[in-house]
């Protein structure tokens, strides 16, 4: 998790921090885990405000938010357990007392630091510990009455009954496929089945195969990785043609650590895994699929934005 200071008459982010995000694979169920995530929370915003009193606080949260600020899953952080509704609007006042609170899911906040910079017609699609998107059309994001839209990374794409299995407990979800976590499972998997081929991989010399193993590998050509993202890229590949074909909106922002590590020859993949799974009516997925610039901390920037009131969020 990260957090940081928003200048509002620069636009821009200062003493921006980070930490380990407490969640299921190294942390107690809910609601202890909830409550570590909160204490987690609060320590960052001390370490950033260095004693300050916030006016204004936006929290970008990594699961959808039903429209009375609960929190309706959050997988990726409490797993299959997600323990009594989780009202996180009144978590955070408690949090900030006196401090006008802006409750928003993490690609919700995401999107609108694109909004500020003039796109109107988009979708925003995170590859980190999961997989998650948000459609924006006109400049506001597309999530439903219910708040439960903008889930891409829990649309089920393999059927077969010993698929992997998804951090919300389902099987075959798009997030367990081809998410940075889901990614570095494949590896694994393929790495233990074909272990003469692992070993002439860099992967063989790694200490563990890891989010930064992978990348590390993947950028420098290896040929046993590359083969490994491809096969996760071709999943990534048909949930980004759904959202197109659904909403016919032609940029798509790649952000999330996992993707922004891997870089631009990720991206090439993605664009032909999207255009393979999908008919083609002139659409250039070269132009359509961009990638979030690798330094910057979107989810950030654009709760930045909501807070200060320079998008309407």
């Amino acid at each position: 998790m990260g957090a940081a200071r928003f200048a509002p008459d620069r636009r821009t982010l200062e003493h921006h921090c980070t930490a380990a995000t407490p969640n299921h694979l190294n942390g107690a169920g809910a609601p202890g885990l909830q409550q570590a995530v909160l204490a987690a929370m609060r320590a960052l915003s001390v370490q950033v405000l260095e004693g300050d009193r916030p006016a204004a606080v936006a929290v970008a949260y990594p699961g959808p938010i039903g429209h009375d600020g609960c929190v309706l899953a959050t997988p990726t952080v409490l797993g299959t357990t997600t323990g009594e509704p989780f009202q996180l609007v009144r978590a955070c006042e408690e949090l900030w007392p006196g401090a006008r609170v802006h409750v928003l899911n993490d690609l919700t906040a995401a999107g609108y630091r694109y909004v500020a910079e003039g796109m109107r017609d988009f979708a925003v699609v995170t590859i980190g510990s999961g997989i998650g998107h948000k459609v924006f059309l006109d400049g506001r994001p597309r999530v439903g009455p219910g708040g439960r839209g903008g889930e891409l990374g829990h649309l089920r794409l393999d059927l077969s009954p010993d698929a992997p299995v998804c951090d919300c407990g389902g099987r075959g979800h798009l997030g367990a496929l081809a998410s940075g976590r889901g990614t570095i499972a494949g590896v694994r998997r393929r790495a233990a089945a074909d272990p003469d081929a692992s070993s002439a991989s860099a992967l063989a010399r790694a200490e563990e195969i890891d989010g930064p193993a992978v990348a590390a590998a993947f950028r420098a050509g290896d040929s046993f990785v590359v083969a490994a993202v491809e096969d996760a890229v071709r999943y990534l590949g048909q949930g980004l043609a759904a959202i197109h074909l659904d909403t016919g909106v032609e940029t798509i922002v790649l952000v999330g650590g996992f993707a922004t590590a891997l870089g631009e020859h990720y991206r090439r993949l993605v664009v032909a895994a999207a255009a393979e799974a999908c008919w083609q009516l002139g659409q250039d997925w070269d132009r359509i699929v961009v990638l979030g610039d690798p330094g910057e901390a979107p989810g950030l920037l654009g709760g930045g934005l909501v807070a200060a009131g320079l998008v309407a969020g």
